[in-house]
């Protein structure tokens, strides 16, 4: 079974590498992207399974990164996260498909990941199905 490609991006250094580790170790592929410009370039160039996404980030924010990956990949999850959730606006939540506060247990990382990988996994299958019970039923 192939593993899940997870793409995190962030502009803290330390934040992506032990997201990658704490990720790998769980038996994800991890893909590094410290902008939200590399991040969209990384989707373009990659297979991607969830995404994984600061919101506070310089020259592009996570809420303008989440639009994009929104408007081009709709299909890809998204696992926002924020040290400093006051300051993420209610419009923002609805973009995305999870919301972790950074520094927290990184369990709760892990759980959502998880989370929206199967949620996903489940659209996915359930779409054929219903489009050939649409069809017979034709």
């Amino acid at each position: 079974m192939k593993r899940a490609t997870i793409l995190c991006i962030d502009d803290e250094p330390t934040g992506l590498i032990l997201r990658k580790m704490l990720l790998e170790g769980e038996g994800y592929s991890v893909l590094l992207a410290s902008s939200g410009l590399e991040g969209l370039a990384t989707l373009q160039s990659s297979s991607v399974e969830a995404v994984v996404l600061d919101y506070r980030m310089p020259h592009m924010s996570g809420d303008e990164v989440a639009l994009q990956i929104r408007k081009q990949w709709p299909s890809v999850p998204i696992v926002l996260l924020s040290g400093y959730p006051q300051d993420v606006p209610e419009h923002m939540l609805n973009q995305v498909n999870a919301f972790i506060c950074k520094g927290g247990d990184p369990c709760e990382l892990l759980t959502a990941v998880r989370s929206v990988l199967e949620e996903s996994n489940r659209s996915r299958t359930q779409a054929p199905e219903r489009l050939s019970k649409q069809t017979s039923a034709a």
